[in-house]
Formats: C-alpha cells, sequence, structure tokens
C-alpha cells in the first residue's frame, strides 16, 4: 500500500494517520474519527510498532456544494467533537487534530490509485481544512463491508451503508 509522508513543524518527532468511519443518509452523514499517534522511527510496515496513543472523534456531515469539486459524488461540511482519547500533553488537546472542515468524496485521484485497497469499489477521500481552502486527496472511501468479506458490495455511495475513509499518508509532524 502506498503511504505519502508530508512533513509539518514540530520539536517531537510523531507521526500521526487519521481514518474515519461514516454513515451516509440522505443529507448528510455521522461517524467517528481517528488519529494514531506513532513514536520517532516508525515505518508503515512497522505496523503498531511504535504506537503512543489515539484520539477519537465523533463526526457529523451536512451535504455541501464544493465550487473546487467538478467530479464530487458528494461533499461534507463537518461538525468534530472529542470523544475520547489516551493522549497525553498537547497531542491530547491540540487543535490541529480538531479535523477538517469539509470531507469530498470524488473518483480515486490518479496519484493514489496504485495503492488503491478496493479498486474499482473505491472513492477518493477529499479534506479541505478550512471553509473556502482547495481539497486535498487524504485517501480512499470504499464500502466497510469489502474489509470483512472481501466481495464486492453495491456500487456508487449510498445511504444506510458504512464507509472507510482510509488514509493514503501519514503526517509527519515533527
Amino acid at each position: 500500500m502506498l503511504i505519502l509522508l508530508l512533513a509539518c513543524a514540530s520539536d517531537t518527532p510523531v507521526w500521526a494517520l487519521q481514518q474515519a468511519s461514516v454513515l451516509p443518509s440522505d443529507n448528510g452523514f455521522t461517524g467517528t474519527q481517528a488519529w494514531a499517534f506513532f513514536a520517532d522511527g516508525w515505518t508503515p510496515e512497522a505496523g503498531a510498532d511504535g504506537y503512543l496513543c489515539t484520539r477519537a472523534q465523533t463526526l457529523t456531515g451536512a451535504t455541501t456544494t464544493v465550487a473546487d469539486c467538478a467530479d464530487c459524488r458528494v461533499a461534507y461540511t463537518l461538525e468534530v467533537e472529542e470523544l475520547g482519547t489516551d493522549c497525553e500533553g498537547d497531542i491530547a488537546t491540540a487543535d490541529a487534530y480538531a479535523g477538517p472542515a469539509i470531507y469530498a468524496i470524488a473518483e480515486v485521484p490518479e496519484a493514489l490509485a496504485d495503492g488503491d485497497p478496493h479498486p474499482g469499489d473505491s472513492f477518493g477521500w477529499f479534506v479541505a481544512w478550512g471553509e473556502g481552502e482547495e481539497l486535498s486527496a487524504l485517501g480512499w472511501a470504499y464500502p466497510e463491508d469489502l474489509d470483512l468479506t472481501g466481495e464486492e458490495g453495491l456500487p456508487g455511495w449510498s445511504a444506510d451503508r458504512v464507509y472507510t475513509l482510509y488514509p493514503a499518508l501519514a503526517w509527519d509532524i515533527q
């Protein structure tokens, strides 16, 4: 699986992975989002080695329109609430992990196609970190049952079906 690395400035070397699980409805969605944090030296191949803690959040999304996403299947403005954490210090409370302002679901971007966990059944997962900001590809969105059964499900993005939003990148927050 392809994992892209992005660098941000911080004094402590730590990796962060963001993923979510959402249940669409006719006019929005509900779900959860988790940030998993890993120690310096962690690599995607290391799996749980280097795991530090997790910050969990609830998500509520309301459908919206995004001007710079002509091929969006759907876009949502988000409300993020803290659910709980086993993290300590700044990671436990930093606003940087309060979540993005918008999720959008569109075609898988070409740059992420090689790492697609379910080619043909996945969508691209895009985020904007603030209202009016440009969308960035974050990973893939696919029906959760594909991970459980490995079988193709119903095509499309539909209400009342749980979707996994899986990251294509880890955030280097050192």
